[in-house]
């Protein structure tokens, strides 16, 4: 181990003077002079010493009062001083490459603020009646100045920079490309001007059928480019492609023009703008093979997918102005008594090529492009016009049930939807059940109770569908509305043989009677079921094991034989 100066030192002065001290007992003369020499070459290390000290002291207050960026400690030997000496230069070396880096940085980071500012009048529109500002003139080539859009550079940029966000956050993005036809042979006939009259037409046009977070830009000539950002499901692509082409339909200046578009999916199509700009491309080659005011896919199968996707947005649409949407009931029977509770309304589109499709065939597409409301509503008074009407020829007043969407839920007037439709029908508001399922509920907990307190002052019943789907808590299940809650068909398909699933139906069932609801098990197949849900107080059953959802007719004949006691 290494023995510091300074202990070297008082360790040699001390032995020195015991060996003087114990020489002069003996001879006094050469004892003497040998402590009067120890004393002087002490002194001679110990001034030494201390000279090296206050020089290490000036230099360590020159750091402080100066910039230490180029100052170093200097200093000679092999002790404590010149140790610490390596340790304090060591330091300053430490911060000054940490000092470097965060000036690069700050570097990195001034450009990065210099760049986004300088792109942003590129989103602004045109100022015509001004010359543009010194600041902004730098940058007037990231804009098309015909349609006062970005140009094909700010796109790609701003293409690179979605498909790294989708990247990090697992989203769906389309490039879509637009060719139009005949602008050419207008320039050629007419002249420049009524040419560039109907491009910049056209570009307005297709900005009204995009999204605020979409973006257009003018790649040259009578060829456009969209990005979709953050886009559901690929095939939502195709509604804009439609959207579009759709828009470009009716004459400008008299002039019918055509197009074609390219469409390209992020990640299926490429992950790249490259690849993404290369698909679409030759997409658009493609819809141009196919005829005129077409689109098509990169990918074959996204592209029949979409097709079908589009003529079934198209029947929709006419569905409901062609009478084809019927609705269906299922019958929820109580289990003490053996009488029927109520009929579930269950939304059916009569196709007139497919036939009859579930809510699961054209529900999606419905959401997807704003159709649900209109069918909700159309729904809704279906089945309080017709519950009405078993009252008046005599039935048993039933209560009738009906899912509303996530879409209708949200709505904000909703609840005065529902009392002008029981005020139109004439139903009474009690006999009308309105379902909500469990994760629409729990998307916004604090919106939802809201809402449901406004729906439940016109007088209507409300229950939690699909319960068990979700993650409803009990502090806010008690908080909500309700008088019922209809556990999800998933764990009633495992009763009575899964031990799991019977033991989550036993919980529900518990707690919803502790909080004074009623309990509805859909999805009821067998009679094993009833007999196990019979002895957990489940109060009521739904399911095929009672009926299949029958169309109004047969629902009738149902209501016969239930009253007959034919099923039993």
């Amino acid at each position: 181990m290494k023995i510091k100066s300074k202990m070297l030192i008082t360790a040699f002065f001390i032995c020195a003077l015991l060996l003087a001290f114990f020489i002069s007992f003996s001879a006094p003369i050469m004892g003497g002079l040998m402590v009067l020499l120890i004393l002087v070459l002490f002194s001679v290390i110990y001034l030494n010493f201390v000279r090296r000290l206050e020089s290490l002291n000036k230099q360590l207050n020159q750091l402080n009062s100066q910039d230490a960026s180029n100052i170093r400690i200097t200093t000679k030997g092999n002790d404590d001083l010149t140790e610490i000496s390596y340790q304090i230069n060591e330091m300053l070396d430490n911060n000054q490459r940490a000092i470097n880096q965060l000036e690069k940085n700050v570097e990195m980071k001034s450009a990065e603020i210099n760049r986004i500012k300088a792109t942003m009048p590129a989103l602004m529109p045109a100022l015509k009646t001004e010359p543009l500002p010194e600041i902004i003139k730098p940058i007037t080539h990231q804009k098309d100045p015909l349609t006062s859009l970005p140009t094909r550079a700010f796109f790609n940029e701003a293409l690179n920079k979605a498909i790294s966000h989708a990247k990090r956050h697992n989203k769906i993005i389309a490039v879509l490309i637009i060719d139009v036809d005949a602008v050419k042979n207008i320039n050629q006939t007419l002249g420049i001007n009524i040419g560039n009259f109907v491009l910049s037409e056209m570009s307005q046009r297709i900005v009204k059928t995009l999204r605020t977070e979409d973006l257009i830009a003018r790649l040259e000539g009578d060829e456009f480019i969209v990005l979709l950002s953050d886009i559901n499901k690929p095939k939502f692509a195709s509604v804009v492609a439609e959207k579009i082409l759709q828009s470009l339909a009716p004459p400008i200046k008299d002039f019918f023009l055509t197009a074609n578009i390219g469409i390209s999916i992020y990640p299926d199509d490429g992950v790249s703008m490259e690849d993404m700009l290369k698909n679409a491309d030759s997409a658009l080659y493609q819809a141009k093979q196919a005829g005129d005011n077409a689109f098509q896919f990169y990918t074959n199968a996204m592209d029949v997918e979409a097709r079908e996707f589009i003529k079934l947005e198209n029947d929709l649409r006419k569905a409901i102005k062609n009478n084809e949407l019927v609705l269906y009931y299922q019958p929820k029977l109580h289990i003490k008594n053996g009488n029927i509770a109520g009929v579930e309304a269950l939304l059916r589109w009569a196709h007139p090529e497919l036939g009859i499709l579930n809510p699961a065939q054209f529900i999606p597409i419905a959401e997807d492009t704003g159709l649900m409301n209109k069918m909700g509503e159309w729904a809704l008074r279906e089945a309080c016009k017709t519950n009405k009407y078993w009252q008046d020829e005599g039935y048993e007043h039933l209560t009738v049930a009906l899912n509303l969407s996530p879409k209708q839920f949200q709505h904000a007037d909703i609840a005065k939807t529902i009392e002008t439709i029981l005020k139109e029908t004439g139903l009474n508001p009690k006999y009308l059940e309105l379902e909500i399922n469990e994760s629409t509920v729990m998307d916004n907990i604090e919106i939802a109770k809201s809402r449901l307190d406004t729906i439940k002052l016109v007088g209507v019943q409300l229950s939690i569908d699909h319960f068990g789907a979700g993650y409803t808590s009990i502090s806010h299940l008690k908080q909500l509305p309700v008088s019922t809650i209809k556990i999800d068909q998933n764990y009633i398909k495992g009763i009575p043989n899964n031990p799991n699933d019977s033991a989550i139906t036993n919980a529900f069932i518990g707690l919803a009677h502790h909080l004074g609801l009623e309990v509805v098990a859909e999805g009821v197949e067998t009679a094993e079921q009833v007999q196990y849900l019979t002895l957990q107080n489940c109060d009521m059953v739904q399911g095929y094991f009672l009926s299949h959802p029958l169309p109004q007719q047969k629902i009738e004949l149902q209501f016969k034989k239930l009253a007959d006691r034919a099923l039993f």
